[in-house]
């Protein structure tokens, strides 16, 4: 699935909110061993987003898809672990702690 926010969201609480609650959905619901993330190499802010959550860079797919434009995109994977959750999840409700005191 996709997560989109305003540019006003983007940076706050809600996003941080959101992913624990996904998140926690994830691997204490479904009981997932993995979750992954993919986005283009140009898009850095979704990349450094993705490592906020925890997420680990598992590589790079070369020429992996078109984009709207027809160009051809790397694409960036990154996972989680059930076992990385735990660990991952304590730094977001941090964050999202630090939101909730500001």
């Amino acid at each position: 699935g996709f997560t989109w926010y305003a540019l006003s969201a983007q940076r706050t609480h809600i996003n941080t909110a959101c992913k624990i609650m996904l998140l926690d959905y994830v691997f204490d619901t479904l009981n997932c061993r993995c979750v992954c993330w993919q986005t283009d190499n140009l898009n850095t802010a979704s990349q450094r987003a993705i490592e906020r959550l925890g997420a680990h860079q598992d590589g790079i797919l070369r020429c992996h898809k078109l984009r709207k434009d027809g160009s051809v995109r790397d694409t960036v994977e990154y996972s989680l672990l059930r076992e990385e959750w735990p660990q991952a999840r304590v730094k977001l409700l941090e964050k999202a702690a630090a939101y909730d005191a500001s």
